[in-house]
């Protein structure tokens, strides 16, 4: 993997910093002091979860691009080749990092595509040019599996209950019971999926 020896974090205003091994940052105003966060461990993919954050990891031209978001604060955290370069929180639908490497500027672009559906979309651009597009969706529950067995099970409690004369509360428990068991089997979504798709491809939703 390739270590960039200068580059610069181009962003809308003045200010700017310096990194060691000669990148420089010119940081926009909602990006946030390096020097109290703690990096992630970057991972070799992409992978998405509602607790432990989306991953857009990129591997391209020798390097890897990496954009971690926090699903809950919408923290924005950018990485080059696993070093920590910028932070920011996500205040808008649509935020752009931009990465001048090697004599080419990239830029990553996450967009909200859905928030209901957790639907976000990252594209890597080289000088304008898209390489490469990552999204995420959340996995919907089996929300009608779910509630026919709640309907079937409190049909069946009904129809013991009248058949043995079990009390009312008896009754109840049972069918509370068994929505719950239904919930924990079918109504449970499995979080983010993430996947590959054409960097061209803008899906509207």
């Amino acid at each position: 993997m390739a270590n960039p020896c200068s580059c610069k974090f181009s962003f809308s205003d003045q200010r700017s910093s310096s990194l060691s091994g000669g990148m420089h940052i010119r940081q926009v105003g909602d990006y946030i002091n390096l020097r109290p966060h703690m990096a992630h461990l970057v991972p070799s993919t992409p992978s998405a979860s509602a607790l432990g954050g989306l991953w857009f990891v990129f591997q391209h031209a020798g390097n890897r691009f990496a954009l971690w978001i926090s699903s809950i604060t919408g923290k924005e955290e950018l990485y080059l080749n696993d070093a920590l370069v910028a932070v920011k929180r996500k205040i808008a639908l649509t935020s752009v990092h931009e990465i001048a490497l090697n004599g080419s500027m990239y830029s990553l672009e996450l967009s909200t595509r859905n928030m209901r559906r957790g639907f976000f979309q990252c594209v890597l651009r080289e000088n304008g040019i898209p390489v490469a597009a990552l999204e995420t969706e959340y996995v919907v529950p089996r929300r009608s599996l779910q509630s026919a067995m709640v309907v079937i099970g409190t049909a069946l409690f009904v129809y013991i209950s009248l058949k043995t004369q079990t009390s009312f509360g008896l009754t109840l428990l049972g069918i509370l019971a068994w929505a719950s068991i239904s919930y924990a089997i079918f109504g449970r979504g499995s979080g983010y999926v993430i996947r590959s798709v054409s960097p061209n491809e803008r899906q509207e939703n």
